[in-house]
């Protein structure tokens, strides 16, 4: 469900089929998970069944490379040979003509250095575009959030069956205490809540204080028919001594997995009762576990699975052993309890300890408190715990208790480095408890105070991992005893217990936590880019309805000019003329602002001082926002360089501070702010639009009104304002954010009803020397006599052009498209000496019209005009440094890059 809304969401968004493909179990191919296409844009079945086959992680796929390669393929354009390299035979490629692919871009999925899947994007259908820079850098946030999804999903998976495991523990625990009383009726319960738990059947078997399996023993089929057989074979066991699998473990004292096997083939063969029942259970997976104490093993669990249930996997191997470790303290408990009133005293601080570290589960330091603190009260003496750290090295003493606070002062003060001939040593190498005597030679352990006599030492486990040693010593003439050892052991072993439920718990606790930061994290993304995508949309509204209004202004300013030369100066007309040409101007001012908010502004970029362009605005800024404002500023020293158009961005530090002003119409202060900053991947990844790296920091803050959240969410799209109407426009700050990300950057706005606003402007960082601008030549005479050959498909536009041209001694020859340049270019290709053409026209454009006359004459001047940017045209494969001449146009301007271009040399 997950992964069919994230392709989906994808799908529709970039107007693409989407696919996410993931690495198959053998890990030689990539499988498709999900996919999806835009309603408006289905796939044909025959196209379907193609995509879905499994691609061969060695294939020259661009879903394939991308998960070899672990980044971004983008294939610009699908050739024909790259079908015939794919689909060798005819009829898959015929599909795939018929798709009429255009564009393929796969990109790979990835958390925390693993790659979870590929996503694979295809635009397809006649007319269909490709992949834009920004398309694939969209799809690339994309796809880091399709990660953060994938990546939560999976933390929830883990988190419950930690959840679900820590639940089962605690539950049998509580009745395996329950019933401690006798010693079978404990086996019993045993055998048959972890078999109806984890097996179909399980059998343990106890061992005795030689060493030899014990007459003991208990077993259980989940199918009640068999319980009798199991009844029978239990008997059987005692009688013949038979070993078998329970054998195996106990000499080897590991336990055992076989995922699959045989057991009909087992040597040596099993007594017939149990053969008789491995046969009607049918049993093929099997688990054997050994149950041990202080290194001993005092019993051996055996589950089996037949062929109607999965195999055991390494999984049930754990929780067997975490189920075996509980199992083992209640049957030691239990032993202890049969044994007599001797050991009365000793169980209820059992009892009483077990339910100590039930309480300090969370505090694995308390808890090893309690029980140092137990075993001093109950055995006597010095306890001492260290514990193992991360690295191998042990660490100081983590607890030491005893009666007498000197004593512990100096435990404390005088450990130094552990010898390797030590105790403590001893037991965290080889697992194993320790009893010494006052015959024993002479103790070496730093936890010894002077005049011990005896020792106990203890390893502390969790799990089969040894994460610490406990030593006991005291200085009295009485020895301990191997019931106190017991005892010692007993409490390590539930201290040991609740350390291990400590960490699981501990670890389901950052599990979640880490769930609900990624789910928060993914929220805040989606919101970003809910409103990156909405922006995005009325961007390329408003930057085409700019582009046709640049043709209709062209026609009208042009045509002031004009009439402004004929009317006689005299003439009331002037003053009409006049008005056209301002309300032509502010339209075109109004343009630009659209432009630059759909990031369709023209641009020349260059290197420069971000500290320069504050202080020659701030010269500005005190008859734009008046006296009783303060402007301050707060500029880094070292501040890096960027690479920007001046004039954008004297346009963005004028905006800001004009809204920055009517924030405050009772006055404030306005601040500018400058400093370097390094932008890490987890700040980019929760900020779309911002990319990891050296960046330069603008901060504009006010002491102003400040904004709600929903006024702060609209902020940035074209004409939406708080003031009243006739007082704005709506396009200050969508201009801001359009110069802003045009020229790389990322703008961010936080602010507060009440307590003011800041815009945080970052743009990226350049290593360069700041340009400083050469002087610009002007030119004296815009007269000419050359031929121009004018291509342009609006009849008015085309008309205005050659006006211009022939009022000033061009000759002109128009042209419609591209064709008809072609054919008036071959009945006269010597006289043309400049060829001016729009860029974007139906049939053949500028770019083909100009590579195939060019072809013909390598010296043949080209302008071209356009109502687009640099950003757009450059879509058409166009190199900065195209001599391009903007719309709206108007005589002035075409004059002189007429002339220019005729000039250059």
């Amino acid at each position: 469900m997950l992964l069919d809304t994230v392709t989906k969401e994808i799908a529709e968004a970039m107007d693409a089929f989407c696919g996410l493909s993931r690495l198959s179990d053998v890990g030689d191919r990539l499988d498709l998970v999900s996919r999806a296409t835009p309603e408006a844009r289905p796939i044909s079945p025959a196209l379907a069944a193609l995509v879905d086959e499994p691609v061969p992680l060695d294939a020259p796929a661009v879903v394939a490379r991308a998960m070899r390669e672990r980044s971004t393929v983008h294939l610009e354009e699908v050739t024909e040979e790259r079908n015939r390299a794919r689909y060798p035979d005819e009829l898959r490629r015929a599909v795939l003509g018929e798709a009429h692919l255009r564009a393929m871009l796969a990109i790979p999925v990835q958390a925390r250095g693993t790659v979870l899947g590929v996503l694979s994007l295809f635009r397809y259908g006649l007319g269909a575009e490709g992949f834009s820079a920004d398309d694939v850098q969209f799809v690339e946030h994309l796809a880091v959030q399709a990660a953060l999804a994938m990546t939560s999903a999976r933390l929830v998976t883990g988190a419950r069956e930690q959840a679900r495991r820590l639940q089962l523990l605690s539950d049998l625990t509580r009745e395996f205490a329950a019933t401690m009383s006798s010693t079978r009726a404990l086996l019993g319960l045993i055998v048959r809540r972890i078999g109806d738990t984890i097996g179909d059947s399980c059998l343990i078997r106890l061992v005795d204080e030689s060493g030899d399996m014990d007459a003991l023993a208990a077993m259980y089929a989940r199918r009640p028919e068999l319980q009798p057989l199991c009844e029978e074979v239990v008997v059987e066991l005692a009688a013949t001594r038979y070993l078998g699998m329970t054998g195996e473990v106990l000499a080897s004292g590991q336990p055992v997995l076989i995922p699959s096997a045989e057991f009909s083939a087992i040597a040596p063969p099993p007594p017939p009762r149990l053969r008789e029942l491995l046969e009607r259970l049918a049993a093929r997976s099997l688990i054997a576990v050994p149950l041990r104490l202080a290194g001993k093993p005092i019993a051996v669990l055996v589950l089996t699975r037949g062929p109607d249930t999965a195999p055991f996997d390494v999984e049930d191997l754990e929780l067997v052993e975490d189920l075996a470790a509980h199992a083992t303290v209640a049957i030691t408990n239990a032993r202890l309890l049969e044994s007599g009133a001797r050991t009365t005293l000793r169980l209820r601080a059992l009892t009483d300890a077990a339910a100590r570290f039930a309480a300090d589960v969370g505090d694995p330091r308390r808890l090893l408190e309690t029980l140092a603190t137990h075993l001093s009260e109950q055995i006597g003496g010095l306890c001492v715990i260290r514990l193992r750290a991360e690295d191998g090295a042990t660490e100081a003493p983590a607890v030491v208790v005893h009666p007498i606070p000197e004593v512990v002062a100096r435990t404390k003060t005088g450990s130094g480095p552990l010898r390797r001939d030590s105790i403590v040593e001893q037991l965290l190498t080889t697992g194993e408890p320790v009893l010494l005597s006052p015959t024993e030679p002479r103790v070496h352990t730093d936890t010894a105070a002077a005049g011990t006599h005896n020792l106990i030492g203890i390893p502390l486990r969790a799990g089969t991992e040894v994460i610490g040693a406990l030593t006991l010593t005291r200085g009295t003439a009485e020895p301990y005893t191997r019931a106190d050892l017991v005892f010692a052991q007993d409490l390590a072993g539930h201290a040991a217990l609740a350390i291990r439920n400590s960490r699981l718990l501990a670890s389901v606790q950052h599990e979640l936590a880490e769930r609900v930061r990624a789910q928060d994290a993914l929220v805040k993304s989606q919101e970003q880019l809910r409103h990156a995508q909405k922006l995005e949309a009325v961007g390329r509204l408003a930057g085409g309805i700019a582009h046709d209004f640049n043709n209709l202004l062209s026609v009208v300013l042009s045509s002031c000019e004009f009439l402004s030369e004929e009317i006689p100066p005299s003439s009331l007309m002037h003053e009409d003329v006049d008005q056209i040409r301002s309300s032509g101007e502010r339209a075109a001012a109004l343009t630009r602002q659209l432009l630059a908010f759909s990031r369709q502004s023209r641009m020349e970029p260059v290197v420069l001082d971000l500290n320069e362009q504050v202080h020659d605005v701030r010269k500005l800024l005190r008859r734009v926002v008046g006296e009783n404002i303060s402007v301050t500023t707060k500029l880094a020293s070292d501040l890096g360089a960027v690479k920007a158009d001046p004039s954008n961005i004297e346009q963005v530090l004028m905006n800001l501070a004009i809204n920055a002003r009517d924030a405050m119409p009772r006055g404030g202060t306005l601040t500018f702010e400058t400093s370097n900053v390094e932008i890490d991947r987890a700040f980019a990844e929760s900020h779309i639009g911002i990319t990891p790296g050296p960046h330069v920091r603008l901060a504009v803050t006010d002491t102003g009104e400040g904004m709600s959240p929903e006024t702060l969410a609209r902020i940035f799209e074209p004409f939406f304002t708080t003031k009243p109407r006739g007082k704005g426009t709506g396009l200050g700050l969508s201009t801001v954010f359009g110069i802003v990300t045009q020229n790389g950057g990322s703008i961010w706005a936080q602010s507060e009803l009440g307590k003011g606003t800041t815009f945080e402007v970052y743009l990226p960082r350049y290593d360069e020397t700041v340009d400083r601008a050469a002087p610009r030549r002007e030119l004296a005479n815009l007269d000419g006599k050359e031929t121009i050959l004018v291509v342009e498909d609006e009849d008015a536009v085309r008309a205005t052009v050659r006006e211009i041209l022939s009022r000033r001694g061009y000759r002109v020859i128009e042209t419609s498209n591209g064709q008809e340049a072609l054919a008036a270019y071959a009945r006269t290709p010597d006289e043309i000496d400049l060829v001016l053409t729009d860029v974007v026209m139906p049939g053949i454009g500028g770019r083909e019209l100009a590579e195939r006359l060019t072809a013909q004459r390598p010296d043949l001047k080209i302008l071209f005009m356009s109502g687009y940017t640099d950003d757009a045209i450059l879509q058409h494969h166009f190199a900065l440094g195209t001599e391009l001449l903007h719309k709206p146009l108007s005589p002035e301007p075409v004059l002189r890059r007429v002339r220019a271009v005729l000039d250059a040399r």
